[in-house]
């Protein structure tokens, strides 16, 4: 089970993390909208304080899980960049949960560009040596400033948060590598199927959306 949290009363919102991140980046947002909704926030297996047990598992099915351990029937999804993807995952499992998606900086597709695999397997290098420092300087280049900024071109309390938040998801990262390398490109196939499967689906009702469409204006 996720480790979660819940407060307020309203409609359901529910925030779902970064993966450079944990629930703590919902900090500010959290209590903000606690005053007009039902919020929860959790952590994702492996992140913060949900532990990343052996064997196979889905995000979108933790996720649901964790909505109904709240008391939610429904409710709005916010989801940011890794967050955005298992967002969208848990409203096509789980439509009747899902009263709507918020997505920031969303990602949906079928496999890894090449620059995103150049960076899984820097990090991965760095991790196996020990080098967590490196692992999270790394991932702040990546998903803080990005390809076309210098680290300088970015507010440094953004920055320090982030760092904060992406050296602890390197350390939990680098203690479960060893037991985890069996099962990796088992787990990654796994992943990819699911992503391949809903970029599909998004295709078909996009196919369908057009068909209707001009169906309509015959």
């Amino acid at each position: 089970m996720l480790h979660f949290e819940a407060a307020g009363a309203g409609p359901g919102l529910a925030f779902i993390h970064a993966g450079v991140a944990d629930s703590r980046m919902w900090d500010a947002d959290f209590a903000e909208f606690a005053r007009r909704f039902r919020v929860v926030r959790m952590d994702l297996r492996g992140f913060g304080r949900s532990p990343l047990v052996p064997g196979r598992f889905s995000h979108r099915d933790d996720v649901a899980e964790a909505l109904r351990a709240a008391g939610l029937e429904r409710a709005t999804l916010v989801g940011c960049s890794f967050g955005s993807t298992v967002a969208v995952e848990t409203a096509l499992a789980h439509p009747d949960l899902v009263e709507g998606l918020v997505l920031v900086s969303p990602s949906l597709g079928g496999g890894e560009s090449e620059e995103m695999e150049r960076f899984g397997e820097k990090e991965e290098a760095l991790l196996e040596r020990g080098d967590l420092d490196g692992a999270t300087e790394l991932n702040l280049r990546m998903w803080v400033d990005g390809p076309h900024r210098t680290p300088d071109q970015v507010a440094p309390e953004l920055r320090e948060r982030v760092r904060v938040l992406e050296a602890e998801v390197a350390r939990r990262e680098a203690e479960d590598l060893s037991p985890r390398l069996k099962s990796l490109e088992e787990e990654r196939a796994a992943l990819l199927e699911e992503r391949r499967v809903v970029a599909k689906r998004v295709e078909d009702l996009i196919a369908k959306l057009g068909q209707l469409e001009k169906s309509l204006h015959a």
